[in-house]
């Protein structure tokens, strides 16, 4: 893996020059979340108009104190105070061949080693009406489950996600068909992957396949009220391997894990996933529900859940001040020229009792402060209350360095 950024940056070159040589036309550079190569609209036909280049990137440095009894420590395993660079990644994404084909190559290079976490292909399958767009995509990129994984770790409002993601892998393997509404009200996924993991080994195990599909839907989008409703599903055969595991740290990243659960004889495993965020002004309310059924000779039910709260203190204009486009993407560009503040709070749960099993169960509630120096450096601090059920408590505070470009 250590020849990906030499690849990553021949890529670019390559592209680069091919898009020279398909058209003389001049070029331009300008930003959109990112650096973006793209032709000058003025001086090129009109159906070149998309062909473009993006580059980008995210460092996140994070501190962590955490404190934890002593039956807690017997159980999982002490933990220390930390500092770490928690995500550093480089992307290059783009459209060619006049839009119809997009790409996407993103690494990760913080842990010690460099690792795929986007490397997938798109085209543009069919223009099904003047909004909708089915597009196909064929790589490694995130299963179309569960809202807060879909959202982009550059826009979250709290430094780790709950409980929720630990459920099955964020990105895996395989094709999924898409339809993009470009007026946002309505999106449907559908895909079928392998077994593969969320670092995107070259070889996926071909043993065992899962389906996830995921529908969303905008009832209420005005300017001063928008309602998110969406809805997600995922049947996952194991194949003969046969095993599902489930594992999650308490909110801080360098903390052990809390449960760590593995299941042999496993057939498959259904996950049903509703959503729901509601946005009035500097107000937004966000929260999911999760339940998974594991086949085994004997099925169990285990659930999850997270409600959450946040709101914009010193934000003048209230009518933009949330960026929505599918999801929450992070505050209105003009609201953050000169510093916002936003405080949240939220309630995350895992249960994995049912029965006579017992996989344990933890809960935290934590509290945010936020402050956005700009739309794209941010300052964070949370503060979690942590209980393992029937084992111990602990309490940590995280603070976050953040920017994206």
């Amino acid at each position: 893996m250590k020849n990906l950024t030499l690849l990553w940056l021949l890529s670019i070159t390559i592209y680069s020059a091919n898009a020279q040589r398909i058209d003389p036309a001049k070029a331009r550079f300008s930003w959109d979340d990112g650096l973006k190569f793209e032709y000058d609209p003025d001086s090129i036909k009109a159906e070149n108009n998309q062909t473009e280049i993006k580059l980008g990137g995210r460092i996140m440095y994070d501190a962590t104190f955490f404190h934890q009894e002593e039956t807690l420590s017997d159980e999982v395993g002490n933990f220390k105070n930390a500092l770490e660079l928690r995500r550093v990644r480089l992307y290059n994404s783009g459209k060619l061949f006049h839009g119809s084909f997009a790409y996407k190559l993103q690494l990760e290079f913080s842990g010690g080693e460099v690792v795929f976490r986007d490397a997938y292909m798109e085209y543009n399958l069919m223009k099904l009406s003047n909004r909708l767009t089915g597009k196909l995509r064929a790589g490694q990129f995130k299963e179309p489950l569960r809202m807060e994984v879909q959202l982009s770790s550059n826009n979250m409002v709290f430094i780790e996600r709950s409980y929720l993601s630990g459920f099955s892998p964020e990105r895996n393997s395989g094709f999924m068909y898409h339809i993009d509404d470009s007026e946002k009200q309505f999106s449907f996924q559908f895909g079928v992957f392998g077994n593969g993991d969320d670092v995107g080994n070259d070889l996926a195990n071909n043993d065992g396949f899962n389906i996830t599909t995921r529908m969303t839907y905008l009832p209420v989008n005005t300017d001063d009220d928008l309602l998110h409703l969406g809805f997600g599903f995922s049947h996952r055969n194991t194949g003969e391997e046969g095993t599902y595991g489930y594992s999650t740290r308490p909110p801080a990243h360098t903390a052990p894990k809390y449960l760590n659960v593995k299941l042999d004889n496993v057939s498959s495993t259904q996950i049903f996933n509703p959503e729901l965020v509601y946005i009035h002004h500097n107000l937004m309310v966000e929260s999911e529900f999760l339940f998974a059924r594991v086949n085994t000779p004997t099925a169990l039910n285990f659930s999850s859940f997270y409600g959450q709260v946040s709101y914009l203190i010193n934000s003048k204009n209230a009518k933009n001040s949330h960026r929505y486009k599918g999801a929450y993407e992070g505050i209105a560009e003009d609201l953050a020229k000169n510093g916002v503040w936003e405080i949240a709070a939220r309630y995350s749960i895992a249960n994995l009792n049912d029965g006579d099993f017992n996989g344990g169960k933890i809960s935290d509630i934590t509290l945010a402060l936020n402050y956005h120096v700009n739309p794209r450096v941010r300052i964070m601090a949370n503060y979690s209350f942590i209980n393992l059920e029937n084992v111990g408590k602990a309490s940590d505070l995280n603070l976050r360095f953040l920017t994206y470009f």
